[in-house]
């Protein structure tokens, strides 16, 4: 009996460590890295002949901001052209953006373009890819 109990005593142990080591998630996902996170965006705006891109919001030097589910400024930057992309594809890296419930990209006129949960983002792996659509982003 007193092996028996030892034994026991083991695998709880053994099990125990697993689960610390593994973030201590009894569902099998990773637990979401706390921030700051970089995010990376790349948007994509349907070219439109000779006269740009259509619809876009988006160009080379747009500058953009974030904020979080209160409106404070989080993190900003300015949209460049996609290395190997189209002649309507932007991209923008933001590092260092704390971690909140929710963040919203908005035109540096305070135009409102995309809102991403965390979580969706998490998902995404912090890498958004969005079309022009009118005034806004969309996913692509």
């Amino acid at each position: 009996m007193r092996f028996r109990v030892s034994f026991v005593a083991a695998v709880v142990g053994v099990a125990a460590l697993v689960s610390a080591c593994s973030g201590g998630s009894s569902s099998g996902s990773p637990a979401a890295a706390p921030g700051p996170h970089t995010l990376k965006i790349q948007v994509v705006a349907p070219p439109h002949g000779t006269q740009g891109c259509y619809g876009a919001v988006v160009h080379r030097g747009t500058h953009l901001v974030m904020t979080n589910e209160s409106g404070k400024v989080i993190a900003a930057g300015n949209f460049a052209m996609t290395p190997g992309g189209g002649p309507c594809d932007f991209s923008l890296t933001l590092p260092q953006v704390p971690d909140a419930d929710a963040y919203t990209l908005k035109a540096a006129n305070g135009a409102k373009l995309y809102t991403v949960r965390k979580a969706a983002a998490t998902k995404a792996k912090w890498a958004l890819t969005l079309v022009a659509k009118g005034n806004t982003l969309k996913p692509l």
